[in-house]
């Protein structure tokens, strides 16, 4: 897997027009609709796909998101450049596509630098045409490593060279809301004991 996470627009735009990227717009469809970079696809479910962690929650994420990433045109040769508005709009949607692509094995994968907002202040074109690309096969390779288990975190909890951290709104870190899309969102409010909050 290639170390390089940020792309720059101007390295977005050239390797586009090598035809060696494929630019991935988590952001909702209306968004997508109303403005989007020259040639990007839109996958939302990046953003909003809820998954367990259970053998049957985990194959059901590969299967959804080796459907969507390969009718997205992403073959394990292509760059995957994923963006939302901003590095700082939905809730990090940008690296949570960067993690899910690297969590399925893909090869070559990064965020771009700024998202759409800088792509318009470098003076990159958007459309608004849908695009369509030729269908891939997505090369799934789960990479274990890269997710915890809830079973993996409750032994944690008992391992004392462990170190918890939570990366959270702090409003949530506090109990006051269980997650950013509402403060009562998810069924319960608080943190893991032992953790420490990085914001």
């Amino acid at each position: 897997m290639s170390n390089k996470v940020l792309f720059g627009p101007d390295e977005a735009a050239a390797l586009m027009q090598a035809g060696k990227a494929v630019l991935i717009d988590i952001r909702d469809p209306e968004s997508y609709q109303a403005g989007h970079i020259v040639g990007a696809v839109n996958v939302p479910d990046v953003f909003s796909y809820l998954a367990q962690t259970s053998p049957e929650g985990l194959q059901a994420l590969q299967a959804q998101f080796a459907d969507l990433f390969g009718n997205a045109g992403l073959d394990g040769e292509k760059v995957a450049i994923v963006y939302e508005d901003a590095l700082n709009t939905r809730y990090g949607g940008s690296c949570r596509g960067f993690w899910l692509l690297q969590y399925l094995g893909y090869p070559k994968v990064g965020i771009l630098d700024g998202g759409l907002r800088a792509w318009k202040a470098f003076g990159g074109t958007v459309d608004i045409a849908t695009v369509t690309p030729a269908a891939a096969c997505f090369p799934v390779l789960p990479q274990a490593e890269l997710l915890v288990t809830t079973e993996q975190m409750l032994a944690a909890l008992a391992d004392p060279t462990i170190k918890l951290l939570d990366n959270r709104d702090k409003d949530e870190w506090l109990g006051e809301s269980s997650s950013p899309y509402g403060k009562d969102f998810a069924p319960r409010k608080g943190r893991i004991p032992g953790a420490v909050w990085l914001e």
